[in-house]
């Protein structure tokens, strides 16, 4: 494990005022633009940025950007022709004039008290990433789930520590729910990798966990992840199938960056696997023909994926589910698709 400091400063106020640019990418995001600003205009920190990079969108986001922000010098509206949501994000680092980086979603939400809580802990431990708890809402903001990371409060850590702890379960690190120190992501080179569509933001997370010297997160619940039109189970985007290309590019990154032999273990017999039984997973449960789900299981190279996994690092439901793919793919792929219809059931009645 990894060096740990504990905080002996008081994190309630900000030992100073520097600039925060919050990126948000936006695409067609007209009903959900206004509360995802407005949360940061009402942050009870005054030195920020908004940086709204619209990635050609067709609909009126722009203009009800403007019914919220008016004459606000604070926020920013950076237009381009539609490149994906990487692009994006890569362009409001490029612009982004702050000492600290927030990077949030056009339909998330913060609380008021994000930025305020996050900038005085990620300075006064002279961090590279501070992080906070989060929670899953509906689109009335309805609370669905709490991530509390089991973190201890204000303990400062290396990020092969942190990394050690998210792959093991017990931290979980959400786009909407960190600060980062921008010159830290500019030394690393860190960024959104363009054209992917699906597994981006944890891959620019890991990568950027891994590389951090210090870490520091609260357990207070600053952050909202909205999950839209029961997009659990409706969402048929056959993009999902960028995670594997995500997941290939981690391995490369973890190879090449850490000696750290837990961490590469249960990335190749845990991570690997579950992901590869995930994508099936999700296709089956979004109704995708069962012939096309049962010629990918069958697949030679998809099955040796499969072959990592390793109860001694996975959880007792990811190591069934992949080794009931692997010897009964059929009857597997019938569950999962089962299990679909009930989610749906349970999300309509």
């Amino acid at each position: 494990m990894g060096k740990q400091k504990q905080m002996t400063r008081d994190t309630k106020v900000p030992l100073s005022t520097p600039l925060v640019s919050v990126i948000i990418p936006a695409y067609n995001a007209e009903s959900t633009i206004i509360r995802t600003v407005r949360s940061i205009l009402l942050q009870n920190y005054e030195n920020i940025e908004v940086i709204v990079v619209d990635d050609g969108s067709t609909d009126n986001t722009a203009n009800e950007l403007k019914s919220i922000s008016g004459d606000n010098q604070r926020v920013r509206l950076v237009t381009q022709n539609n490149q994906g949501v990487s692009v994006a994000r890569n362009r409001g680092i490029q612009d982004a004039r702050g000492e600290y980086i927030v990077f949030l979603d056009s339909d998330d939400f913060l609380e008021p008290e994000f930025v305020s809580v996050l900038v005085s802990i990620i300075s006064s431990t002279d961090s590279d990433i501070a992080f906070c708890s989060y929670r899953w809402v509906d689109e009335r903001g309805k609370s669905m789930r709490l991530v509390v990371p089991k973190n201890d409060e204000g303990l400062v850590k290396e990020g092969e520590s942190v990394l050690l702890s998210i792959f093991e379960g017990s931290m979980s690190i959400w786009t909407g729910s960190a600060i980062y120190r921008k010159a830290f992501l500019s030394k690393n080179h860190l960024q959104f990798v363009p054209g992917a569509k699906n597994g981006q933001d944890r891959e620019f997370i890991w990568k950027a966990v891994l590389k951090a010297k210090r870490i520091v997160g609260t357990e207070r619940i600053l952050s909202n992840y909205v999950i839209r039109n029961n997009s659990l189970v409706k969402n048929k985007d056959i993009s999902k199938a960028h995670t594997l290309g995500c997941i290939r590019r981690i391995g490369k990154y973890l190879r090449s960056n850490t000696r750290n032999e837990r961490i590469l273990s249960i990335f190749e017999k845990r991570i690997v696997p579950r992901d590869y039984t995930a994508l099936v997973y999700f296709f089956a449960i979004r109704g995708f023909d069962k012939r096309k789900l049962l010629e990918i299981a069958r697949n030679s190279g998809y099955r040796s994926q499969l072959k990592r996994i390793r109860l001694r690092y996975a959880k007792l439901s990811e190591y069934l589910a992949t080794r009931a793919l692997l010897l009964a793919p059929r009857a597997t792929i019938l569950l999962f698709r089962v299990v679909g219809r009930r989610l749906r059931k349970d999300l309509l009645d």
